[in-house]
């Protein structure tokens, strides 16, 4: 089982752990950035819209291999616009729910389509 940890001495996350320390013997796998985007490639308009597609996109590829939101071990988060924080820490909660893993978050330039506004990409791992 992944265990999450917030040292003392660091400040809390709200919606994040500060580390994860995954057991010998579990299965670790990476996700490549998930985005926007319909399994036809075409991209949904808006950026809460998006938001739920790259979580639904993030699960499906855990899903694929046995694996759930339980199983993450850290998110990595890219958005391109700072205003869509409040709304992206919104879907986190809803989608994630009591799972904290540790996460980064950066406010980038753009991502590899202009019309992307997310990018999620992540770690998990499971018990074989």
């Amino acid at each position: 089982m992944i265990e999450y940890f917030n040292p003392p001495g660091l400040a809390p996350g709200k919606t994040y752990s500060h580390g994860a320390v995954v057991p010998a013997g579990m299965r670790l796998a990476t996700i490549a950035g998930q985005v926007g985007s319909r399994s036809d490639g075409s991209v949904v308009e808006g950026f809460d819209g998006q938001a739920e597609r790259a979580f639904d996109n993030l699960f499906t590829a855990l899903a694929d291999i046995g694996m759930a939101r339980e199983d993450l071990v850290r998110i990595n988060v890219y958005l391109t616009d700072r205003a869509d924080l409040a709304a992206y820490e919104g879907h986190f909660a809803r989608r994630m729910g009591p799972v904290k893993p540790p996460d980064t978050l950066l406010i980038v330039a753009g991502l590899a389509r202009a019309e992307y506004l997310i990018e999620i990409d992540a770690w998990a791992a499971k018990a074989d």
